[in-house]
This record gives structure tokens, sequence and C-alpha cells, in this order.
């Protein structure tokens, strides 16, 4: 969390996370990811994460596999691919929809 904050409290043109959320409960993350977006609304943001949890709310999604870029798209356009990344999507949130 604090290297989080240091990230953010620096007046930087871009943001690299690496699982920013890996660490926090479910609530936590949510809220987390929410706090995120907002911060990010002002200046370009790269998030990295098995966690899908942000990636609805993001602009774009660069889905890697094997260190290549697989799918790539917005959360809806990669939903309706229903590709690796919609698996995952649907995997991750089937206990709450």
């Amino acid at each position: 969390m604090l290297a989080l904050a240091r990230a953010f409290a620096r007046e930087s043109d871009i943001v690299i996370l690496d699982e920013p959320t890996s660490a926090l409960d479910p609530m936590s993350e949510y809220e987390m990811c929410r706090s995120m977006l907002e911060l990010c609304a002002r200046r370009a943001c790269v998030v990295i994460s098995h966690r899908l949890v942000i990636t609805k709310d993001v602009d774009r999604i660069l889905f890697l596999e094997k260190g290549r870029i697989a799918e790539t798209g917005s959360h809806e356009e990669l939903l309706k691919e229903n590709g690796r990344y919609a698996r995952m999507w649907k995997v991750q949130t089937k206990d709450i929809l």
C-alpha cells in the first residue's frame, strides 16, 4: 500500500503498477481499484495483474500469453470474442455475477 501511495504522490505522466492488489481481500481490492481508476484519470497507467476486477473499467486491455499479446480490446469487446480473457473473467467472477 505504501508503494502505491508513493507512486501516485509523484507528479509523473505514467504510473506502472505490478499486481497492486495481490495482497488484498476482495472488498479492499474493489475499493483500491476504484481509487486507482480515479487517480489514473489524470495520467497514463499500466496495471499488470492476474486479477481482472480492474479490467472492466480500463480503456484498453492487453491479454498476454507466453510473453505475447494474445488478445487486445476493451472489456466488452474481449467478452464478445469469448476467448481466453472471457474465460478467465467468467472463472474469476462466477461467485459474484
